[in-house]
């Protein structure tokens, strides 16, 4: 298995590295790294927030906004606007950092089925139980 996955497209960008254990998530202009549990909790916030949506939407009216948001630990992830086009937000506090981002809609098609990939190539899955704050 290789130690180092990378993924980028317009607007995104998604990577892992085994040792150390660390993620990468960014935008065009922006970027940070993420614990291993960090990255953890965010593909887990991404699938709960996918469920969500699919959820929701089919009870919209015809150009009406929809606003979703989901925490776990230290992150935060928000996602708004007009189906099938949303902005993502992403906003993670704790002690020593504090850092946030959002992906364009034209980015998340391409950044939701990344991090599906990755998740599959990484071993680890939106299924692992969240903890308490680090």
């Amino acid at each position: 298995m290789p130690e180092k996955y990378l993924f980028s497209g317009s607007g995104w960008r998604i990577g892992w590295q085994a040792h150390p254990p660390k993620g990468l998530i960014g935008g065009d202009h922006w970027g940070f790294e993420l614990t291993e549990l960090e990255l953890i909790h965010f593909c887990a916030l991404v699938s709960q927030l996918q469920g969500a949506i699919a959820a929701i939407e089919p009870e919209l009216a015809d150009q009406e906004e929809l606003a979703c948001t989901g925490a776990i630990a230290n992150l935060r992830l928000e996602v708004e606007g007009v189906p099938p086009t949303y902005s993502w937000y992403v906003c993670l506090e704790c002690a020593q950092r504090q850092l946030e981002g959002s992906w364009p809609p034209g980015a998340m098609p391409e950044l939701l089925a990344a991090i599906a990939n990755l998740q599959n190539l990484a071993g680890f899955n939106s299924d692992y139980p969240p903890c308490d704050d680090e």
